[in-house]
């Protein structure tokens, strides 16, 4: 390897701290929050468009590609209810306790690995459920300055991690039947199909706006940072990388978004809530790392974005 060369790891972690500023750079905007991903994606999608008329003869596998085409559509419409409910809960919980909810997912993974494939239930597994339940309940802390749509919020947070493990599953499925497009001209792909859908649930909830003055910086750093430089370094840094490492460095994202969220929003977690992050986080970490002993890094959960 070049002395020039980032490793994996470092190129994992590179991702995870630009995923980071996601939620702030959401918080940070007034438009409503469905909206706020169209630009998000819409953006990132043109942005990446020459990548995709350079390989446009990789779009599609030469057989299968029916199933393929049909995956990667219904990934992106995950990807989209997932970042409507995510940006909601940024907005009425605060971005550090959305981020560690929306990062569940490792542990919906798991589930649905017992309940739709051939994963069985183990002791690992059960420990992730218990540290996610009790740590959750801590994380969630009643309080009237909350505001009346906390609880909204928060179910948004724990829907955010369904919906967010049904994207990569189906974003899984259609690379088994297709894998000859770089990482960047896949994300420039997915993030296009997505903002598709994310403008159809903008128009059925009648959300409507258009960026003024500063916000249109926040919606391009929201484009270029997390959406195309995080979620691109953090697709090629995972295919290096093993699960237990991996697991350790994507737990930096909801810990920076938090410590973010405390400098630039102000977001202070009380006591409660430090426990309860940290257990909820020890809890993702089992999830995201539970193939460990069979040495199959491919489960690994994917980084909240």
């Amino acid at each position: 390897m070049s002395l020039h060369q980032p490793s994996s790891k470092l190129i994992l972690l590179y991702g995870t701290v630009c995923v980071s500023f996601a939620p702030i750079f959401v918080k940070l905007l007034s438009l409503p929050p469905t909206l706020i991903g169209v630009y998000r994606c819409g953006i990132a999608g043109l942005i990446l468009l020459p990548l995709l008329f350079w390989y446009r003869k990789r779009l599609a596998p030469a057989v299968d590609a029916g199933r393929y085409w049909f995956f990667l559509v219904l990934a992106g419409f995950m990807f989209a209810l997932d970042l409507t409910v995510w940006h909601r809960s940024i907005i009425y919980t605060g971005a550090g306790i959305a981020t560690i909810l929306g990062n569940t997912q490792a542990i919906h993974l798991a589930l649905f690995g017992i309940l739709f494939g051939k994963e069985k239930w183990s002791r690992r597994l059960i420990s992730s459920l218990l540290f996610a339940f009790v740590g959750i309940y801590f994380l969630i802390e009643p309080n009237p300055a909350n505001g009346p749509l906390y609880w909204f919020g928060v179910g948004c947070g724990l829907a955010t991690g369904v919906f967010y493990a049904a994207y990569i599953l189906c974003l899984k499925q259609a690379e088994m039947r297709h894998h000859g497009l770089p990482a960047f001209a896949k994300l420039g792909l997915a993030s296009l199909i997505t903002a598709t859908f994310m403008i159809v649930f903008a128009l059925i909830g009648g959300e409507r706006g258009v960026p003024s003055g500063m916000e249109w910086t926040w919606i391009l750093l929201l484009s270029l940072i997390p959406q195309i430089l995080g979620w691109g370094m953090i697709t090629i840094g995972l295919r290096k990388t093993s699960s237990s490492t991996a697991g350790l460095i994507i737990l930096f994202q909801p810990i920076g978004s938090a410590i973010l969220s405390y400098f630039y929003l102000g977001e202070v977690l009380s006591p409660r809530q430090l426990l309860g992050a940290g257990l909820t986080l020890f809890s993702i970490y089992l999830g995201a790392t539970r193939k460990e002993e069979r040495g199959d890094p491919s489960h690994i959960g994917v980084v909240r974005t």
